[in-house]
């Protein structure tokens, strides 16, 4: 795993909505300077929580930490809540006012 610093404490202040700045200092220099990293990183954790999400519902299980297998033949839905989530992230950038 990539060790980023502040990683935690980035994370949580955006999480919240906070916008880091200049005067957030140390994330911002640490996030200004390994952004690529830490973006990395997130859309790591985000598609790992939902694999646990759907391991939760019974639809596949873990074998480590870095493998799983689907139980059901939930593949079909897998790749249309992906194209859906795709969709979704592009009708979801800002519109001019």
């Amino acid at each position: 795993m990539i060790d980023l610093p502040y990683l935690r404490e980035v994370f949580d202040l955006l999480k919240r909505g906070s916008h880091l700045s200049p005067e957030d200092e140390p994330y911002f220099s640490v996030l200004a300077s390994r952004w690529e990293a830490y973006r990395s990183t997130s859309r790591q954790a985000g598609l790992r929580n939902v694999l646990n999400n759907m391991e939760r519902f019974g639809w596949l299980k873990w074998f480590g930490n870095d493998e799983f297998r689907f139980l059901r033949p939930f593949h079909r839905v897998f790749t249309k809540c992906l194209e859906f989530s795709s969709l979704n992230a592009n009708s979801a950038s800002p519109t001019p006012s």
